[in-house]
């Protein structure tokens, strides 16, 4: 009965401490927006929409866009649960092994662009996922296609 009780005792800290404000993002973080460099000479590389986890829920659309040579991946019509140390990953499965981070979330809300430093392999990864790094939480990924 012990065990169960502490095992009880670590889920709903670890639930719990993946909804927390994070630093310089609040559950008020207005949309990022920032979609206004893609145009329509952007080449549509890669897509898939977020598929949300059971306690925690990422939602929206994923695009991987190429123009002169510089790839870049847009999250499009966003949201996100709040988390303390949300990042997006370009990752090889849908939870972060092998992964390329792009870097700490911009909003937990809106159109946000991310620039892709190099050419990935995209028959290797093939997700991109919103991971919490402090408490290891997948919030969502999406199979790009």
């Amino acid at each position: 009965m012990k065990w169960v009780m502490l095992y009880a005792f670590v889920l709903i800290i670890f639930i719990v401490g993946c909804t927390k404000s994070g630093a310089g993002m609040t559950s008020n973080t207005p949309p990022v927006g920032d979609t206004s460099h893609i145009d329509s000479t952007q080449m549509l590389v890669l897509s898939g929409t977020l598929i949300p986890n059971m306690w925690e829920s990422a939602n929206g659309v994923v695009n991987v866009y190429k123009k002169a040579g510089i790839y870049s991946i847009a999250l499009e019509n966003f949201t996100s649960a709040n988390g303390p140390d949300l990042h997006l990953y370009l990752a090889q499965e849908a939870t972060p092994v092998h992964i390329i981070d792009m870097g700490k979330l911009k909003s937990f809300t809106g159109n946000q662009i991310y620039t892709i430093k190099g050419s990935p392999d995209f028959s290797k990864y093939r997700f991109a996922t919103i991971h919490c790094q402090q408490y290891n939480v997948v919030f969502g990924y999406a199979p790009l296609n």
